[in-house]
């Protein structure tokens, strides 16, 4: 709602000059990320099996995962903390406060968020500001953390793939750039 109503009062001035300086705190060594912490709690879920144990005659969607209810309290708590900077951010943006709004979307980025929205803001702020270097840093930045993470994703679902004897179905859903 404070992201709605900040867009509804916003002028679209610009209230932080091209030659801002903005303090981007990296992680401290040894310091675990929002995003490594989602990735390791994701680990100890129950692992997708490819419906493997589904019984005849039963659709896919009334499957049962069978995932503990208290997983989804602490998946979600995890994804909070996520959108709190991300509402940060697009209130900063908002309001024209472009320092605030770049210091909230590279936290995002620190924190190894999986979504491309920080980098399609940041893209999108440093365009406004003329700041073309940022700009094409920003670009670089999302293309390597994406390939990258595309990788890791599909190592991991081949993986679980080849355990249920599921390979062939999962390279037809990966090579079709589907993702389900």
């Amino acid at each position: 709602m404070a992201v709605r109503l900040s867009k509804l009062n916003s002028d679209n001035t610009i209230r932080t000059k091209p030659d801002i300086q903005i303090e981007i705190k990296p992680k401290n060594i040894g310091e675990t990320t929002l995003g490594k912490r989602l990735d390791e709690f994701k680990k100890t879920m129950p692992e997708f099996n490819f419906y493997f144990d589904l019984p005849a005659g039963q659709d896919t969607m009334g499957y049962n995962h069978k995932v503990p209810f208290e997983y989804f309290s602490k998946l979600r708590e995890l994804r909070d903390a996520f959108n709190t900077i991300k509402s940060l951010a697009k209130i900063a943006e908002n309001k024209g406060d472009y320092a605030k709004a770049i210091e909230a979307y590279e936290k995002l980025i620190i924190e190894e968020y999986e979504e491309p929205e920080p980098y399609e803001r940041l893209i999108i702020i440093y365009s406004k500001l003329k700041m073309r270097e940022k700009e094409k840093e920003s670009i670089e930045k999302a293309i390597t953390f994406f390939t990258k993470l595309k990788e890791q994703q599909k190592m991991y679902v081949l993986n679980l793939a080849d355990k249920y004897r599921m390979t062939d179905k999962a390279l037809e859903y990966i090579n079709g750039d589907k993702k389900r």
